[in-house]
């Protein structure tokens, strides 16, 4: 069973608590960039993301109950990019989980 989380859950708070429970659950996730931004350069540089591709997510909560997400490159996996949720939000376009 897959679902998409961002596509269909624009409110940050929702968007959050819904990550934090697919996490307690076990979910394994994967998010995909949006395909056309102005700042891809930009993108690639400060963060190893391009755009138009698929990546290996690994979403945790940090100390301070912030959800934070890893996104891997699968193409280079020794480069792997640590975002906020909201900077997530801002350069992807989805986060797919998968459960049992």
């Amino acid at each position: 069973y897959a679902s998409i989380l961002y596509s269909w859950v624009m409110n940050f708070k929702f968007f959050d608590a819904a990550v934090k429970e697919q996490i307690e659950n076990g979910a394994l996730f994967s998010a995909t960039s949006e395909f056309e931004l102005d700042n891809e350069e930009e993108l690639t540089h400060d963060y190893n993301i391009a755009t138009g591709h698929a990546y290996g997510a690994k979403p945790y909560v940090n100390d301070e109950g912030e959800v934070r997400i890893v996104i891997v490159n699968p193409w280079n996996t020794t480069f792997s990019t640590d975002l906020s949720s909201e900077e997530f939000r801002k350069n992807f376009s989805s986060l797919t989980y998968a459960v049992k």
